[in-house]
């Protein structure tokens, strides 16, 4: 039997006496299905970042796919950036929206300057 004072001793921390191992061990089961577990995560990350890259590629909003997945966006984007996105098709109309939105505020600037009554106070 343990005496009272060694029990009192290891509830708040403290030891005398020999060391006592408290530490329970990993069942052989519980090892064997922590690894297992452990060999699968490659898989399961690569076909996590093909959906969301597929996902990005079908032109899903970032935010959306982060709201999906749980992640932040800055994890999609790198994620997508990583595999393959934006494509040529997307980089290509986003640089064509850019252009068509300068454009739309030369005019509306040249519109402003021979009109410069509309301008308010």
């Amino acid at each position: 039997m343990v005496p009272t004072d060694t029990l009192l001793a290891v509830a708040v921390g403290r030891s005398y006496g020999p060391a006592v191992d408290m530490r329970k061990k990993v069942s052989p089961e519980h090892a064997a299905r922590i690894i297992r577990a452990m060999e699968g995560i490659p898989a399961a990350v690569a076909e996590r970042d093909a959906a969301i890259t597929a996902a990005l590629k079908a032109d899903a909003s970032v935010r959306e796919v982060a709201a999906c997945s749980g992640m932040s966006t800055a994890s999609v984007q790198k994620i997508g950036r990583e595999n393959g996105w934006p494509t040529a098709a997307q980089k290509k109309r986003r640089e064509d929206e850019q252009a068509e939105r300068e454009r739309f505020n030369e005019y509306i600037a040249a519109y402003r300057a021979e009109h410069p009554e509309l301008e308010q106070p």
